[in-house]
């Protein structure tokens, strides 16, 4: 997690450019119990998520106040915190990724990289790319499309590589480990793990420049995509169908997709006027009836025009295999998707269980 306190960088914005304070209007949903907060400064309204917490919310606004000021804007000594930490310790990582081939890059003294910022495939997976850094390196700031790892101090990634890797072959997900560094531990790991005997054996390699790394990548039949992967998106641009295909088939994802401010508005009406409320007692009316419901998104992600939002709704029986066969064989019209559902902790309706289905638009 991130020490920044959004607040106070948005107080200490607004205080450099002669803006009134901002000030915060929180809201409760009554059927989650969940906040979300409103922060003006400046003439300018910004909504945040949706938290557990009103202070959250309140941080979670402001957040989305700072990625909001044009980078030509004199912010010079506001500290913006624009990556998205990747969660770690998690079963899934977060991506439909492949568990074969893993790269774990000490960005600390190889950062200088022309290849290694687009994503890699391995049999139409994605691989993990995973850029290891001090909290407090300025290349934690630089590259917003990427997995950058902030560590939790100077001089900690050597340990927290090794904690990363221990961590996820105590789970079984990791087979291939490519360390790239100029640090003597990369070599150290790679000579231990090939004298382990413990039935766990991963290969772990070790390269020293990135030129190494893709020509051990291309060997191992792996694929450079032509696109930069975009995990924390600019809240201003739509996402893209590409974008959207990272999280195909993924189950529990922790990333909160941003909607524009005209749907946000029109959702935090429905809410207030109970027209959410009514719209979740028709659709656990229907569910009462048959097995699942599949119908459009009336507040969908802020997506490319051509991308259609649906929701399939169901009774915690489908798996998204199921829920996606269901889909095409009984809507002949759609002949490719992308479906994912949400964790518990970004979903907006907790006691119905749903996926989130995308269909691109035939031109």
């Amino acid at each position: 997690m991130s020490n920044i306190n959004y607040k106070n960088a948005l107080q200490e914005y607004a205080q450099k450019i002669n803006s009134e304070l901002p000030t915060y209007k929180q809201i409760r949903i009554p059927v989650s119990n969940l906040w979300y907060s409103t922060v003006t400064y400046n003439n300018i309204s910004i909504t945040g998520n949706q938290c557990t917490r009103k202070i959250a919310a309140d941080l979670s606004a402001a957040e989305m106040a700072l990625k909001s000021i044009d980078p030509s804007d004199d912010i010079e000594n506001i500290i913006l915190n624009k990556y998205e930490p990747f969660d770690l310790f998690t079963h899934a990582l977060n991506m439909p990724q492949t568990d074969k081939i893993s790269v774990l890059i000490d960005y600390e003294n190889i950062n200088k990289l022309e290849h290694l910022h687009n994503l890699w495939s391995h049999s139409g997976k994605i691989l993990p790319i995973l850029k290891f850094v001090a909290h407090d390196n300025p290349h934690a700031e630089k590259y917003t499309s990427t997995h950058i790892i902030p560590c939790s101090g100077k001089d900690a990634v050597d340990h927290f590589i090794s904690t990363f890797i221990g961590f996820h072959l105590s789970v079984a997900h990791m087979k291939t480990v490519i360390i790239l560094t100029r640090d003597g531990f990369g070599e150290h790991h790679s000579l231990f793990y090939r004298d382990v005997h413990n039935g766990i054996k991963p290969k772990v390699h070790y390269c020293t420049s990135e030129r190494v790394c893709v020509k051990l990548l291309k060997h191992l039949g792996c694929k450079k995509e032509n696109i930069i992967p975009h995990y924390k998106f600019d809240s201003n641009l739509p996402v893209s169908w590409e974008y959207l295909k990272i999280y195909n088939n993924s189950y529990n994802i922790n990333y909160s997709f941003n909607r524009t401010n005209e749907i946000k508005a029109k959702y935090h009406m429905a809410l207030s006027d109970g027209t959410a409320n009514m719209k979740i007692s028709n659709i656990i009316e229907t569910l009462k009836k048959q097995d699942y419901y599949f119908i459009r998104n009336d507040f969908p992600y802020h997506i490319k025009d051509n991308i259609l939002h649906y929701l399939f709704w169901h009774k915690d029986k489908y798996t998204i295999g199921e829920a996606k066969k269901n889909i095409l064989s009984n809507h002949a019209n759609i002949e490719n998707l992308i479906i994912f559902t949400n964790s518990r902790i970004v979903q907006s309706v907790l006691e119905l269980s749903h996926y989130h289905v995308f269909i691109k638009e035939k031109i």
